[in-house]
């Protein structure tokens, strides 16, 4: 009932090479079996993934079936990751993938070459690459194509996520001197910023997560009515992300928007790429379904963002502030730097209207903040 961790897979790999995964057959279970075949293969193991069949878990089927059951179960149903994905896409064979045509086709080539782009051993990910072009009735060379696509992009991902790492562990603030005490916010750093200092990744990938599973659903604010796109497009205004793939996805969402055109996925995963589809991916599974099984139990699980408007208010606050306190440092730089009065003047002016800004952000996100005059 919990998500599969990297410290999990790696106490596993102590003990076996060989992994069958079991989730229930609802839409959560099989999202967390492709999420967990992706990880167990990046670590080098043998992956194979079992759904059972509806309304049953591990253990209500071998209470309604029996252990010998199970087993027999498990091992005639269970299937490599090719299959399982094709499956779950609706091409099991050649055939189905025929009649699905192109688009489907490209897109299975795709979704699957990101997913054998992370087996670290290059003869079975080329082996994996002729299972594929078998169950779509594609030529091989194909199918390599993308499995090596795939994994160009995964290693530039990679690469920049380790400098966005790098980037923040150099310009994180210090944690307060007590866990029980007040969070005490940096004042605004006295370097220039250049897009290292005040990171707002995580803000923008919330504020994504929020765009892309409720984009078009309705906040009630204030007596008016909104979506959830609408909400942060026109609190955002001109402003944008600051890390490429993010502002890519989110300047996408926004110009359809104002388009007034219908609202929808799909086609930004088809026309904006493999890291788009990483991305989206991630932000899709974060929304942590929970199993219709548990009701079996009277477990009360509440749903997650169960308050969306609280959610949206949020995420634009903590967003909102990092973009603030950045600003912040960057008129200050223009204040030290200004040539005459005047422009210090103007500076001084901005620098008051953003002080008001942030202590009206910090208080409702409970937050203190160490204010600082410009200097």
């Amino acid at each position: 009932g919990t998500s599969l961790t990297e410290g999990q897979i790696a106490l596993i790999a102590r003990y076996a090479r060989e992994v069958l995964i079991l989730y229930d057959g609802d839409r959560a279970g099989i999202s967390a079996a492709e999420r967990a075949m992706d990880m167990l293969l990046e670590a080098g193991l043998a992956v194979k993934a079992v759904i059972l069949p509806d309304q049953h878990d591990p253990d209500s089927y071998v209470r309604a079936f029996g252990a010998e059951a199970f087993g027999r179960f498990t091992t005639e149903h269970a299937q490599d990751v090719v299959s399982f994905r094709l499956g779950a896409m609706g091409l099991s064979n050649p055939e189905q993938a025929q009649a699905a045509g192109p688009d489907a086709i490209g897109r299975a080539l795709r979704l699957l070459g990101q997913t054998l782009a992370r087996i670290p051993d290059e003869i079975t990910r080329s082996l994996y690459a002729a299972h594929v072009s078998r169950q779509l009735g594609v030529p091989e060379q194909l199918a390599l194509s993308a499995v090596n696509q795939a994994s160009l992009e995964l290693a530039r991902d990679r690469q920049r996520e380790e400098q966005r790492a790098q980037q923040r562990a150099d310009f994180a603030p210090e944690a307060p001197p007590h866990p029980d005490g007040p969070v005490i916010a940096p004042g605004p750093p006295s370097a220039s910023v250049d897009g290292g200092l005040l990171d707002t990744y995580h803000q923008e990938r919330e504020l994504l997560r929020l765009l892309i599973n409720y984009g078009d659903q309705p906040l009630k604010l204030d007596g008016s009515e909104a979506t959830v796109l609408a909400h942060i497009a026109d609190t955002m205004g001109d402003a944008a992300f600051d890390h490429p793939v993010h502002e890519l996805v989110r300047s996408w969402l926004t110009e359809r928007h104002i388009a007034s055109e219908p609202f929808t996925i799909q086609p930004l995963m088809a026309e904006l790429g493999a890291n788009v589809n990483h991305l989206v991916s991630d932000l899709i599974n974060l929304r942590i379904d929970i199993s219709e099984n548990w009701q079996k139990l009277e477990v009360s699980t509440p749903p997650m963002d169960a308050d969306l408007v609280a959610s949206t208010t949020e995420a634009l606050d903590h967003w909102q502030w990092r973009r603030v306190q950045r600003l912040l440092a960057e008129n200050a730089q223009i204040i030290r730097n200004a040539a005459d009065n005047e422009q210090i003047t103007i500076a001084v002016q901005r620098h008051s209207l953003l002080e008001a800004f942030r202590r009206d952000l910090s208080s409702r996100l409970g937050i203190v903040t160490d204010d600082a005059s410009p200097s």
